[in-house]
């Protein structure tokens, strides 16, 4: 048996700065995928986060 493991992150500095968003875990076993599981981690996170990358792209003043 073979754990994958994946995680989605805000970016790759790491704690206290980026958080973990998704966690994912497949568990392969004979060549072939036996289960999957997948976790949103902290969604007030992700929309604290969307809600700075729009406001930092909409404050952006456009190159001609």
């Amino acid at each position: 048996m073979v754990l994958i493991i994946d995680t989605e992150t805000t970016g790759l500095s790491g704690y206290p700065k980026d958080r973990v968003l998704e966690i994912g875990i497949a568990e392969l076993e004979g060549g072939s995928v036996k289960s999957v599981y997948s976790e949103i981690i902290r969604y007030s996170d992700i929309v604290e986060f969307d809600t700075q990358i729009l406001r930092m792209l909409s404050n952006r003043n456009p190159v001609f």
